[in-house]
């Protein structure tokens, strides 16, 4: 389960869902070519998923594999997007913001 506070853009899972969607909407200049990384790290600021999206349909469908949830224990992390424009760092939208993994069901 994926829960997101609209106001403060906390994004929220339970430990060990996987396969759930969660869709993010693009604004602004995002070109079909372009590639976007969402990233979560650990409030140590260790890279723990960077997952690249093509957006071209300014929708990014968020979905985490099993394997990849192992990697998100119970605890409080951070997340991040980039925009790639051949291969060049064009922009970083929600640097930081909390991603919170809760204790499964």
């Amino acid at each position: 389960m994926f829960k997101v506070d609209e106001n403060t853009k906390i994004i929220t899972m339970n430990e060990g869902d996987f396969g759930i969607i969660l869709p993010i909407i693009f604004n602004g200049d995002v070109l079909d070519a372009d590639t976007i990384n969402f990233i979560i790290r650990d409030e140590d600021k260790k890279e723990i998923i960077n997952k690249p999206f093509n957006p071209s349909e300014k929708i990014l469908n968020l979905q985490f594999t099993q394997k990849e949830t192992k990697l998100l224990p119970k605890g409080r992390y951070f997340y991040g997007m980039k925009q790639f424009r051949d291969n060049i760092l064009v922009n970083s939208v929600a640097v930081k913001k909390i991603f919170i993994v809760e204790e499964g069901e």
